[in-house]
């Protein structure tokens, strides 16, 4: 039987997947963050606490928005 996704694992793969599409790597991400891609690595791991306004700012970067996200089932 296949391991069903967590929302997180979900919204995770959606961020990739737009990450990929733009070309843009987790490097490239955390030098507008300035912080280190393994920073950035961190965060993806772990989004529930990552304050709002870094969010939205990240979705900025891969062209989503928080509907976006919001839709994710």
């Amino acid at each position: 039987m296949a391991k069903r996704l967590t929302h997180a694992e979900r919204v995770r793969r959606k961020l990739k997947a737009a990450q990929a599409e733009k070309g843009i790597t987790q490097s490239d991400i955390g030098t507008v963050f300035g912080v280190p891609q393994q920073s950035v690595s961190k965060m993806y791991k772990n989004l529930d606490a990552v304050p709002l306004g870094k969010v939205r700012r990240l979705l900025r970067i891969l062209g989503l928005t928080l509907a976006d996200i919001e839709a994710i089932e």
